[in-house]
């Protein structure tokens, strides 16, 4: 897990030994007046220097690279912001111009960052809360598809929104749906990577792509509360592997997440099984997991033909000929941030990077552009037809999540 650091007032060196405590080597480097300390990983993040500006980032970024976004820095605020709106990744930022410092999220937060700033215009900015708090009282965290901006000249903030979607529905088919994840799941897999494997749909349409790249040994499953045959069937495939019952989180481990995660359902079955794949990672030498996050909170609402089957769903599934209406559906409860705000830290504790296909911003734009009659048709209906062109072994009828519960429902 990569991890950085940036403040206007406080120096590199009073850092240095806690972030070599956390492990990897570090990049400690002065810009002007701005101190930055960034921690290395295998992913793409680091420290990106343009001609009128830099870049510091946390997680991965697909397209553009962290080095154009930097190359194409202006000193202007609305060019920062479409700057950024063409960005597809995993990841947090720190933007700096000859006016402007700024902090950026990409649109669901997958990579949490934090920052405090003073009435001075004095600032930290980290992806790590405790690194802030060593010289600030709390450290806020910044939402979801968010910049927030620092003017030099006069220390005023300001907050933008960043990802601009078009929601217009007249596509009559998937076939961009497709070929979007298919990009989305290639562009994230590599030798270290794993996926989180259910009989459901989300990770099941995910390890369908996988298989049909011809990727073998990568998903990890439980064996508890799965349809059998189904897992079976799919493990069978791609020879994917169940994770062994030894491995549980031992004391110290919990009390440490625990203390550092403000939000609810940290160890819930969906999360405790998390926690245990990411431990269970850096025993056989992987640092990459992919999860299905989005599966339920974007495509599905929880529901289905207007049935809610979880207390998260705000219209159950069925979604409107106006799509503005209820737009951003997937933040109803701050669901979707909680989410992959919960298995960022749940892998970084364990050292190991999450990436998340389900929520590709092109994948995303694509579905949204399909009809509402192709949205309703059947339960997660692109995820079924993907799988079902593949003959990849599916569950109708039926939604279970990652170690989850199961919950039968009729399609009409």
């Amino acid at each position: 897990m990569s991890s950085f650091w940036v403040s206007n007032k406080y120096k590199i060196d009073e850092l240095t030994s806690l972030f070599l405590k956390r492990g990897r080597s570090t990049v400690h480097k002065q810009v002007d007046q701005t101190h930055i300390v960034h921690r290395k990983s295998n992913d793409h993040g680091g420290i990106f220097i343009g001609e009128t500006g830099f870049v510091v980032s946390d997680g991965y970024c697909y397209n553009p690279g962290f080095q154009s976004i930097a190359d194409n820095l202006k000193d202007d605020i609305l060019s920062i912001i479409d700057l950024l709106n063409t960005v597809n990744g995993d990841y947090s930022l720190y933007i700096e111009t000859d006016r402007y410092c700024a902090v950026a999220t990409d649109a669901w937060k997958t990579k949490q960052v934090f920052l405090s700033i003073e009435e001075d215009g004095s600032f930290c900015i980290s992806s790590l809360p405790d690194m802030i708090k060593l010289h600030h009282a709390h450290a806020y965290a910044v939402a979801p598809d968010t910049l927030v901006l620092i003017d030099k000249k006069d220390n005023s903030v300001k907050k933008y929104s960043i990802k601009k979607w078009d929601l217009t529905q007249n596509v009559t088919n998937h076939n961009r749906v497709f070929d979007a994840l298919e990009k989305s799941v290639k562009a994230r897999f590599d030798s270290e990577s794993i996926a989180t494997l259910s009989s459901g749909y989300d990770s099941g349409v995910i390890a369908c792509a996988l298989s049909n790249m011809g990727h073998e040994n990568f998903s990890l499953s439980f064996a508890n509360t799965e349809d059998k045959k189904i897992l079976a069937d799919r493990l069978k495939i791609h020879k994917g592997r169940i994770l062994p019952e030894q491995g549980q989180l031992i004391e110290r481990e919990r009390r440490d997440i625990e203390s550092l995660y403000l939000q609810e359902e940290i160890f819930t079955e969906a999360g405790e099984a998390i926690a245990r794949v990411c431990k269970y990672m850096n025993k056989i030498g992987k640092s990459n997991i992919l999860s299905g996050n989005g599966g339920d909170e974007m495509y599905s609402d929880y529901g289905y033909h207007g049935k809610q089957l979880d207390t998260h769903s705000l219209f159950g599934g069925h979604f409107p000929a106006v799509l503005d209406v209820i737009w951003p559906w997937h933040e109803y409860q701050h669901r979707q941030s909680q989410l992959v705000s919960r298995i960022d830290l749940l892998a970084g504790y364990f050292g190991v990077q999450h990436k998340e296909p389900l929520l590709d911003v092109e994948l995303v734009q694509a579905w949204l552009n399909t009809t509402q009659d192709l949205k309703n048709k059947m339960y997660k209906n692109w995820m079924y037809e993907y799988m079902q062109e593949h003959n990849y072994p599916i569950l109708i009828d039926t939604k279970i999540g990652f170690a989850g519960p199961k919950r039968n429902f009729k399609q009409s």
